[in-house]
């Protein structure tokens, strides 16, 4: 305006009042420039709080569900197992009674024994679900969580199917040791779900497992089972078949870096697990 004003004016002068007009309107301008600016810096700030929030909601909604998942892999790894011990042994029991009743007797309490670690281990996850989030966490912070088995427990999880009836050829190339205490676990939890079903779903009352540990540029350990299965001749005929075991399993072995394979051929069902000797755990709190 000041400018087409020395335009339009014969004088070639500026009037104040074109001045005063001016200015006017560039300190309108620049209030509402401001007003603008300060509308999106609003929004801009209310996005990222809505993104912040989203974000929040959907780590809680994964630590739920991976909470989740732990617990129902505890339940069925140990509760289930255990239960399962305890239906196999009364069945042991209950055809042992006349004909062999000291093998009656050693069934029973191996039932006493599995049914007492099993309400200990109920009262864990009973404690743990009950609890508030500072009463639920352990003294570093981290959940409550049952007992983890090792390497160290596959003679007894051998010696306990094989009192409970289950025939097991087992056979073990390399050297265990080096095997680190997290594969150490699932290598546990792949014999124990392997004999579990062969016992439960398998024919004959036998299987065979193997383990082969491998150094050198492949390092790695292969645990298989294998279990004869017929459609007529089930080890448990009236056993469910709900799959959740090798579910949790492949889970498990996922998380390590490792693979898992299931064959039926010939009348034999095959479970094989390649494992790294040393963990490759995914980006995942206490997992497995």
């Amino acid at each position: 305006m000041a400018v087409l004003s020395l335009f339009t004016d014969d004088r070639m002068a500026l009037d104040p009042q074109v001045f005063q007009v001016a200015a006017g309107i560039a300190v309108a301008t620049a209030l509402g420039d401001s007003a603008r600016s300060r509308r999106e810096y609003t929004r801009a700030v209310t996005e990222r709080a809505e993104r912040a929030e989203q974000t929040r909601e959907a780590e809680a909604s994964r630590r739920v569900a991976e909470e989740r998942l732990r617990i129902a892999q505890d339940l069925h790894d140990t509760v289930a197992h255990r239960i399962s011990v305890i239906s196999l042994n009364a069945g042991v029991a209950s055809s042992s009674l006349d004909t062999r009743p000291e093998k009656a007797r050693e069934s029973l309490a191996t039932i006493r024994g599995a049914a007492r670690e099993v309400l200990g281990d109920i009262g864990v996850l009973l404690r743990y679900l009950r609890a508030d989030d500072n009463a639920g966490a352990g003294t570093e912070g981290t959940s409550v969580q049952l007992p983890q088995p090792g390497l160290t427990d596959l003679d007894p999880l051998v010696r306990s199917v094989v009192e409970a009836g289950l025939a097991v050829d087992r056979t073990v190339d390399g050297d265990l040791s080096t095997i680190d205490e997290t594969t150490g676990r699932v290598v546990y939890r792949v014999v124990q779900e392997g004999l579990t079903n062969a016992h439960k779903h398998g024919s004959l009352g036998t299987a065979h497992l193997g383990i082969v540990v491998r150094g050198g540029a492949d390092a790695a350990v292969t645990v298989q089972v294998r279990n004869p299965v017929s459609d007529t001749g089930r080890n448990q005929p009236d056993a469910p078949q709900g799959h959740l075991g090798l579910t949790g399993l492949r889970e498990r072995v996922a998380a390590v870096g490792g693979t898992i394979s299931t064959v039926e051929s010939d009348g034999t069902f095959t479970l094989t697990a390649e494992l790294p000797l040393a963990s490759h755990t995914r980006n995942r709190e206490d997992y497995p």
